[in-house]
């Protein structure tokens, strides 16, 4: 490695660190209203922990709703676009796709998510992956809050970046 390119990783290196660290707060902040504010009966991850839940708190409030899909949406976006960064071009192909995927996990939680499950595992069979998704699809609840706030938080964590990006060129 030249010494160029080891004085632009060095001089670059901290941006990187500091969207990882906003990814890192901010699928903890959104982990946290799971663990505090909700029943972990309707969690698929927490469900099997139900008999050392204590007692719920109201901390988040109304915002606890929508507040994980988009600190969550966030987070995930600007780790892809981290990814991603030596390919600027492709950074909004990064917040699509992770848009995609959490759009069709929320909407695998309408009825419409509960019919495909069904079907799917008619169709297939009996497959592993498939037993999560109906089980998701039947225990979530659907909520359009959540696809809204999915789609701010792919939009912000694009905009932090494209922001920080600007900033590191002018500096």
């Amino acid at each position: 490695m030249s010494s160029g390119q080891v004085l632009f990783r060095e001089r670059h290196l901290p941006v990187e660190i500091g969207l990882i660290f906003t990814a890192v707060a901010a699928l903890s902040l959104g982990t946290a209203v799971y663990l505090l504010d909700r029943d972990w009966a309707n969690s698929i991850f927490l469900g099997t922990f139900i008999e050392y839940q204590w007692p719920r708190s109201a901390m988040f409030g109304a915002f606890g709703g929508f507040l994980p899909a988009l600190l969550h949406a966030y987070a995930i976006s600007v780790l892809l676009i981290v990814v991603l960064w030596p390919w600027p071009r492709t950074r909004v192909w990064g917040c699509l796709l992770w848009f995609t995927i959490a759009s069709t996990l929320e909407l695998l939680q309408s009825g419409v998510g509960e019919a495909c499950s069904i079907a799917l595992e008619r169709l297939l069979g009996d497959i592993a992956l498939l037993g999560y998704l109906k089980s998701y699809a039947f225990h979530g609840q659907f909520d359009t809050f959540d696809l809204f706030a999915t789609g701010v938080g792919c939009l912000t964590a694009l905009a932090v970046t494209i922001a920080v990006e600007q900033y590191r060129q002018r500096t």
